[in-house]
């Protein structure tokens, strides 16, 4: 009896950043026989393709998803530097229609792989019952308070803690920022997730 190949939906959205490692692991999924799909935005999914590889656009362009159009890219970076939130909450507005793109992917696959920013891969992984591999590759979702993250030349913590005054600080700084967070982006992922 002969083994189907497995199939793995990888799911990102973002800058190229975002997109050139699931990219290479789809590569190198593929070239082991596995079936790949890279589900991801429609100007990412024609680099996907042109490189050879499965792609599906399950998110609006992200430049819509930001209304950056209208933006030059010194006021895009200084919208980010002002509220970095505001990225995640702009493609989170988008999460339930991404999520019904890609159910009729997801249910036959074997695995879906996805960027945390991509939340609708793990709500279809759910929905579907198919196993879900988070991927972190944003520096802010691996802030640590020994070794924080540089924030575009300003930052709130101490670089490089040994200890006392300045880590109990990083640690302060850490919660305060998981805290907005999940007050800023819980409910509405929450929503999505109810709703799928």
């Amino acid at each position: 009896m002969r083994l189907m190949a497995p199939k793995v939906v990888l799911c990102t959205v973002g800058s190229l950043g975002d997109l050139y490692p699931f990219m290479a692991v789809a590569e190198a999924l593929t070239a082991r026989g596995a079936s790949t799909l890279i589900a991801t935005t429609p100007d990412h999914a024609t680099l996907v393709r042109d490189a050879g590889l499965s792609a599906v656009a399950v998110y609006p362009e992200l430049a819509d998803i930001l209304g950056l159009r209208r933006l030059s890219v010194e006021q895009t970076w200084q919208r980010i530097q002002d509220d970095s939130l505001f990225v995640f909450e702009f493609i989170m507005a988008h999460t339930m229609e991404a999520v019904r793109a890609l159910f009729e992917h997801v249910a036959d696959a074997s695995v879906v792989v996805g960027y945390n920013l991509a939340a609708a891969g793990e709500v279809a992984a759910a929905r579907c019952n198919v196993p879900f591999v988070p991927v972190f590759l944003h520096p802010m979702t691996m802030m640590s308070a020994y070794d924080p993250p540089i924030l575009l030349g300003r930052s709130a913590f101490f670089d490089r803690p040994r200890g006392g005054p300045k880590l109990w600080w990083n640690k302060q700084v850490v919660a305060f920022a998981l805290r907005m967070m999940r007050r800023r982006l819980a409910p509405q992922l929450n929503n999505v997730r109810a709703a799928a």
